[in-house]
């Protein structure tokens, strides 16, 4: 990946620890960096040419939770880059237990392969954000007409809606990931 590909950088303040994320992004895939108070204490990787997922979590940082929130972070970055995240069947048994642990808690689903990030995943992951992203845009409101503004359509069967999803790319594909969802009875 090219420094031209970075597309933004998080910060979220967590007890006394300040969480960075610096994400970059290539041709259907991207990295994330986990910086703890400036310190790099993780990276997720994401290839959706291959399903491959490479996440590493520094020693000194583990059992503090925050595996888990660089793994829905990267889910919720897929999700936002319009790409399917698909479980990578040569995973470990640490990064098994942390996708139990998040689906425990509610805060991703597994649908037909696909794992999603669910409404409290996300104010989960925008708890105490100290620095919104650089698009402009306004987290957490409601925002009426998406779907038609985007130019998706709720017309079809699950399945249907799944294929145009992987067919689309941005919020085209997140409305019909969401209408595919709606219709299954899933929470995003």
């Amino acid at each position: 990946m090219r420094a031209s590909d970075f597309i933004t950088e998080q910060r979220v303040a967590e007890g006394t620890n300040n969480i960075t994320y610096k994400q970059q992004k290539g041709k259907n895939k991207f990295s994330i960096e986990m910086l703890v108070d400036g310190k790099p204490a993780g990276m997720f990787q994401y290839d959706a040419n291959t399903g491959r997922t490479i996440t590493e979590l520094d020693p000194a940082y583990r059992g503090q939770g925050l595996g888990q929130r660089l793994i829905l972070k990267g889910i919720y970055t897929a999700a936002m880059l319009g790409l399917d995240y698909v479980e990578d069947e040569s995973r470990t048994a640490m990064f098994d237990r942390a996708l139990d642990g998040l689906a425990d808690a509610g805060y991703i689903v597994n649908d037909e392969e696909y794992w999603y990030v669910t409404d409290s995943g996300e104010q989960f992951l925008k708890q105490g954000v100290a620095e919104n992203f650089a698009d402009g845009k306004v987290k957490g409101k409601s925002r009426p007409g998406r779907v038609k503004k985007s130019g998706a359509s709720c017309n079809g069967s699950v399945t249907d809606l799944r294929k145009k999803a992987k067919n689309a790319s941005g919020e085209k594909a997140k409305m019909y990931h969401w209408c595919a969802n709606m219709k299954s009875g899933k929470k995003k």
